[in-house]
């Protein structure tokens, strides 16, 4: 899994780096306008996430049970990823300018494939057998390197970049669809109605959630595309762009500690298991933001070329919301794992809501600094309110401890 991630930075690096020494600071700008309105309406088809599925196809015993699953997943991730590229579509045309209609529409198309066919990769994360997955990935990667860079040779437009990634999302969902074939194809799975309320029912809150988040990651440069001048936002859409790859490593560490450390450790109940948990995850907040900052002068010239001089700048100084942003992200275990579903949205929300006001509030004397505030200041709410419920739960449970051992010491007398 480290290694996937590795290797896709890596090469999403390149990509990025080649793309905006071609098009050019406004032009990059653009382009990275129309992929954070794509990734903000992705959201929507993220309906019935693995969280809600995977326990499902788990305890499912028997082949037909499992297709059963399978059908009923993949058929509400169609029809909920219909609906996000009808969302996208009406966008496109009602709200934005000509030239980013037809680049969204362009991309639109690539949520009509991604989150259904994800139900290929779901199934190898069930069997812990994510081999496969990890080469598709890398190799789609790569090919997209070579083919980024003949672009970059060839000198071409904003709409060729547009095509390439949408193209991108269908060669992965076809490399899923060709490879993964132990239960079957999507057309030999059966779609059970009672399962598909039952997805929604269940994923809808933390649907809302996921929304949150996502929503406090990318809403900046959705609102800033207006506020800042062309050139500052292109060099603004960049160094978020790194920073969007530096938080890749929280979910990765939260994947890779969480089991051990949260969800098999009797300790856990105490407090000393969340504890430690917290203090790992921000100790890797912490590391990645002063490495990516000392490093910055050398890596966005390396990267972005001599143009995006204000880029390292705005790297340096929002690299630092990846300490709260990784602390929430570790209290979203310690509340799964206390059963405060409920609270994982909650706490979400409340910082999505504290990111917007900070977002719009009108500032003074303010210029490109209010997104990594908006961004830093939810982090910390969300983080703040998990805090809060993970301590109560410990309290209240420690109580329930000292009550039944005077139980116990009663009845023993």
């Amino acid at each position: 899994m480290i290694s996937e991630k590795a290797v896709q930075i890596a090469f999403s690096a390149i990509s990025v780096g080649l793309i905006a020494r071609t098009l050019g600071v406004d032009a990059f700008g653009d382009f990275q306008y129309v992929l954070s309105v794509l990734f903000v309406f992705s959201s929507i088809a993220l309906l019935v996430g693995s969280e809600v599925a995977a326990p499902i196809l788990v305890e499912a015993s028997s082949r037909e049970q499992r297709r059963q699953v399978l059908g009923s997943l993949f058929g509400v991730r169609l029809i909920v990823a219909g609906a996000a590229f009808l969302a996208l579509i009406v966008w496109a045309v009602i709200v934005e300018q000509e030239n980013y209609s037809t680049l969204l529409a362009i991309l639109a198309l690539s949520l009509l494939i991604t989150e259904p066919f994800n139900v290929f990769r779901l199934i190898r994360e069930v069997q812990q057998n994510t081999r496969i997955i990890a080469w598709i990935r890398i190799a789609s990667s790569f090919l997209k390197v070579i083919l980024v860079y003949i672009l970059y040779r060839k000198e071409a437009t904003i709409l060729a970049f547009a095509l390439l990634y949408s193209a991108e999302y269908f060669f992965v969902a076809f490399c899923y669809f060709f490879f993964v074939r132990e239960e079957g194809r999507p057309w030999n799975w059966k779609v059970v109605a009672g399962k598909m309320i039952y997805f929604v029912r269940h994923g809808f809150f933390v649907w809302l959630g996921v929304l949150s988040m996502m929503a406090i990651q990318r809403l900046d440069r959705v609102a800033m595309e207006g506020w800042l001048p062309s050139e500052l936002y292109g060099q603004y859409a960049a160094a978020l762009n790194l920073v969007d790859s530096a938080w890749f490593f929280g979910p990765v560490a939260v994947a890779a500690l969480a089991p051990s450390i949260v969800y098999r450790d009797d300790s856990f109940f105490s407090g000393k298991g969340a504890l430690k948990f917290l203090a790992m995850m921000m100790l890797i907040g912490l590391s990645v933001a002063i490495a990516v900052s000392l490093f910055a002068p050398f890596i966005v010239p390396l990267i972005f070329g001599r143009n995006f001089q204000i880029t390292t700048t705005v790297v340096q100084v929002s690299i630092f919301i990846l300490i709260p942003g990784f602390a929430a992200l570790s209290l979203d275990a310690v509340l799964v794992k206390s059963k405060q579903h409920r609270m994982v949205t909650l706490k979400w929300l409340a910082g999505l809501i504290v990111a917007l006001s900070i977002l719009f509030m009108p500032w003074q004397g303010m210029s490109w600094e209010r997104g990594p505030l908006a961004i830093f200041a939810g982090y910390l709410v969300s983080f703040l309110c998990g805090l809060v419920a993970a301590v109560r739960y410990f309290v209240s449970s420690r109580n329930l401890g000292d009550a039944g051992g005077k139980d116990e010491n009663r009845t023993a007398l």
